[in-house]
């Protein structure tokens, strides 16, 4: 059977991100999987009966890859303490205590050694074209604060965030689109009070 990364990923994780739900292999996959773990279809259905089960909305805590899967797989990347299950989000808001994250959509792993530090938001529309395109998951660190010139979500008078490059000059902030379709968003005076950084970009991801 062709049995890929993914889908390996898919049933040691319990969780398929397609549909938010655990995954149904067939008896096929399972037995050529235990096959390839020297173990029995009964053993290798065992262990999966064992695992903890997700709570639905919580992101999935990723298990270690038995060594003799990553065997089975070329070019396999076994899980390690430095790489973490980040949520991943549609909108974010200020909320009452802090960020308030909307239209939850599972989770995605990052190279973080603290996950709560951090979230993925999916980039909508196309103002930061060409680099960041509509649906790219973009890991944002939580902080207050960015250097001028660096990429951050900021939230604008408590409603939705948006993907912007921050700029910071005399008594205005400036947020800039990659596409130059797109002017400027300039606020001055008790304008910028409305205006607040919920994070810094780190990086892009795009699945095809």
């Amino acid at each position: 059977s062709n049995i890929t990364h993914g889908y390996i990923s898919m049933i040691i994780n319990n969780i398929n991100k397609s549909t938010g739900k655990p995954p149904r292999p067939s008896v096929e996959k399972l037995t050529a999987i235990a096959h390839g773990m020297d173990m029995t279809f009964e053993q290798l259905n065992e262990m999966m009966n064992d695992r903890p089960k997700n709570i639905f909305g919580a992101p999935p805590t990723p298990q270690p890859l038995h060594p003799d899967i990553i065997k089975l797989i070329e070019n396999a990347i076994p899980y390690t303490q430095g790489r973490a299950m980040v949520p991943i989000v549609g909108i974010v808001r200020c909320g009452p205590g802090g960020l308030a994250y909307e239209d939850l959509q599972g989770a995605e792993v990052a190279d973080v050694a603290n996950a709560s530090d951090y979230f993925y938001l999916r980039a909508e529309g196309d103002s930061m074209d060409p680099d960041i395109k509509d649906g790219d998951l973009v890991l944002v660190h939580i902080q207050p604060q960015v250097e001028s010139g660096e990429l951050a979500v900021v939230i604008i008078d408590g409603e939705e965030g948006t993907l912007k490059k921050y700029m910071r000059k005399d008594n205005a902030i400036i947020l800039q689109s990659f596409n130059r379709a797109y002017p400027p968003r300039v606020f001055v005076g008790e304008e910028m009070n409305i205006v607040r950084v919920a994070g810094k970009v780190i990086e892009s991801k795009r699945k095809w």
